[in-house]
């Protein structure tokens, strides 16, 4: 199969599934300014993407979003997303680094779940209280596995 480099079309201000005609193919993309939302499920199932760069302008991260994007090794949240949905980057399983912005107020069930190689998260100061820490891997927003300290 081969890998190939996608483009959102100027213009579009909501990513859906439907917009990327082959998941499994996607190593890359790019989301230009002016998105507003990445619909449920938008990447799920793109196992080959390794990067991506989220734009400030996006607002909303659905539920399911990058689920199982197995060699997504990064991702940083823009400002102006304030929850982490449901299942958004579970069984991202190569997933390292997380950088959350301060505008971050929730993380909901299973966001990270399956994301057993985590090593660095990047968060709120008002996240930084090791109780809210440990609340949140036993909740398993994230499996924190493999985080180091």
């Amino acid at each position: 199969m081969e890998k190939v480099e996608f483009s959102i079309p100027e213009g579009v201000t909501e990513i859906t599934a439907a917009i990327i005609p082959d998941h499994r193919a996607v190593c890359s993309v790019h989301i230009p300014e002016g998105v507003l939302v990445i619909g449920e499920n938008a990447f799920a199932d793109c196992v080959n993407l390794k990067e991506i760069e989220i734009p400030s302008s996006v607002v909303a991260i659905e539920r399911g979003a990058f689920k199982n994007c197995a060699f997504l090794n990064s991702i940083e949240i823009p400002a102006g997303i304030t929850t982490i949905t449901a299942g958004s980057f579970a069984d991202c399983v190569s997933l390292e680094s997380i950088t959350l912005p301060d505008s971050i107020t929730g993380i909901k069930e299973r966001a990270f779940a399956g994301c057993t190689g985590i090593k660095n998260i990047v968060i709120p100061i008002f996240f930084c209280h090791l109780q809210l820490v440990t609340a949140i891997c036993h909740k398993q927003q994230f499996e924190c596995t493999t985080m180091e300290r």
